[in-house]
């Protein structure tokens, strides 16, 4: 009987391994980070962040035309935004600001990848959870960066 609740313990925790996200959820971290969001890291990290789903929502929606070029039109504002930063505030060259945010994005891509691949396995849906949740932050923030 012991072997038998260590086994459903064990598969319990394996489970839901399988299934945690690998980036916390944007709004989450907008809101740990309220205080602290204009400083140049905390701004490259979440236009890296906008920039990765978007790119990675466009990429899945390609067979929606219209709606795949407003999302890379996203994709488009915050990696300018992110190279308009880093130029500024790091002062770097174009070159280096592009290199180290084309870096970025793919590895953060890479992971909304791996967690749209488990969401699809589940809910037969790539964009659920927090990956939508950041598609809409993003998003709605970028109206607000618009009017400022």
């Amino acid at each position: 009987m012991k072997l038998l609740k260590l086994l459903f313990i064990f598969t319990f925790l394996l489970c839901e391994n399988a299934y945690s996200q690998s980036l916390k959820p944007l709004q989450n971290w907008v809101a740990e980070n309220a205080n602290s969001i204009t400083n140049t890291g905390e701004s490259l990290y979440f236009s890296s962040r906008c920039s990765a789903v978007n790119l990675y929502v466009s990429v899945i929606s390609q067979n929606d035309a219209k709606f795949s070029k407003e999302v890379n039109d996203l994709y488009h504002f915050y990696s300018d935004l992110h190279i308009a930063i880093a130029k500024d505030q790091l002062k770097i060259s174009n070159q280096q600001a592009l290199k180290n945010f084309l870096e970025n994005v793919k590895n953060i891509e890479s992971l909304y990848a791996k967690d749209g691949q488990m969401n699809y396995a589940r809910t037969g849906m790539y964009v659920t959870g927090y990956i939508m949740d950041d598609f809409r932050v993003c998003n709605r923030l970028k109206d607000r960066l618009i009017k400022r």
